[in-house]
């Protein structure tokens, strides 16, 4: 701004001590009037190397002429009505480190996919359906803690494509408290269930759109592994090297994610690579197992987690097959994945009655 003024200030000391001819950069000068420069009767000749004097009319006038007015209220205009603030960079201009968010709410369409802005996480929709859930007492691998078999329903929800990456929780976080630091596209592990729920809140409070994100719960994880409630023993083959890392291929390790063959609904490493923290308390059996989500914290209770590891054999990978762990365990091989369901639509269904009476085993 002050060489603006400054140049501005130089023009006029040129216009009122010599010349009224103005040359802006890149047009060529106003020539002469063919006759020569004007004159009064009986003024010396001009010298052509000296500034010219037009001394036939006021300077006032000469300054507004026809060809330069316009030319001089574009510059007053600039030195006086611009702000300042557009010749000048603002040094202290406030600097967002948590990224920027969508202005305005935008709406989710159920049944469609979409990636979150705030973590980068790819959603996908997972259509409700009743299955039964568990594992009957003769499947190999088997622990107590899959039965009884019942029936159970979900309602639909989003589910992330993938599990949760270092670069995604460092976005919301900024932090990585992952053990194998190889990469941003890496599972982030060695989080508690303590430290996912200030991840979601974190990601909810920044968050523009019309979803609440969250934890799936253990019906929802089961009914996604089995791609839509199948009978299935791993998710998406009956091999597991094909869709999952664990200890027969991981190199003791965890790997990038989406590196693994998907399930028919699109979902990756729902089998190997980390376990996944589940919404809910866990309990040894699903007869004392509730379908609600329970979003208070209890310091003492034990929580599920599902999937198994890149140190797991291949039965700990099995849908069916449940872990747990206590609130503030952290270990590199658990992670997570998130969940999503219409804001004032979290309400799951209610628990079905348990009927053992007619399961054929």
């Amino acid at each position: 701004m002050n060489l603006f003024l400054a140049s501005v200030i130089s023009a006029c000391q040129v216009i009122q001590g010599c010349s009224y001819e103005i040359v802006l950069s890149g047009l060529p000068p106003k020539p002469h009037d063919a006759l020569g420069p004007r004159t009064s009767p009986g003024a010396k000749p001009l010298d052509p190397i000296h500034p010219i004097h037009d001394v036939s009319r006021p300077a006032w006038k000469a300054l507004f002429s026809s060809r330069q007015a316009s030319v001089w209220l574009f510059l007053f205009w600039m030195a006086f009505s611009w702000p300042a603030g557009a010749f000048l960079i603002n040094e202290w201009e406030s600097v967002d480190l948590e990224g920027t968010p969508p202005k305005a709410t935008q709406s989710i369409l159920t049944g469609a996919a979409w990636r979150d802005p705030t973590s980068d996480a790819n959603m996908l929709w997972i259509p409700g359906g009743c299955f039964k859930m568990g594992s009957p007492p003769k499947a190999a691998g088997r622990e107590t803690d899959e039965g009884p078999v019942h029936q159970n329903c979900v309602a639909g929800f989003w589910l992330g494509e993938t599990e949760i990456t270092q670069g995604q929780w460092r976005r919301v976080m900024h932090t990585n408290p992952a053990q194998f630091r190889k990469g941003d596209a890496h599972p982030v592990e060695n989080v508690s269930w303590e430290d996912v729920d200030a991840f979601i809140t974190t990601l909810n409070k920044r968050s523009q759109l019309n979803v609440q994100f969250r934890l799936p719960t253990e019906a929802e994880w089961e009914f996604a592994c089995r791609e839509g409630g199948r009978a299935l023993t791993f998710s998406g083959a009956t091999e597991p090297g094909r869709i999952a890392w664990y200890a027969d291929n991981s190199s003791g390790s965890t790997h990038a994610i989406g590196t693994r063959a998907a399930n028919r609904l699109g979902l990756k490493d729902m089998s190997g690579n980390v376990w996944e923290w589940m919404q809910e308390r866990y309990h040894p059996t699903y007869s004392k197992q509730t379908n609600t989500q329970e979003n208070q914290a209890d310091p003492l209770a034990f929580y599920t987690i599902r999937g198994g590891g890149w140190q797991d054999q291949a039965l700990a990978l099995r849908c069916a097959n449940r872990g747990f762990e206590s609130l503030t365990s952290r270990r590199p091989d658990l992670g997570l994945r998130l969940a999503a369901s219409l804001k004032g639509k979290e309400k799951t269904l209610k628990p079905h009655k348990i009927d053992t009476k007619h399961m054929p085993f």
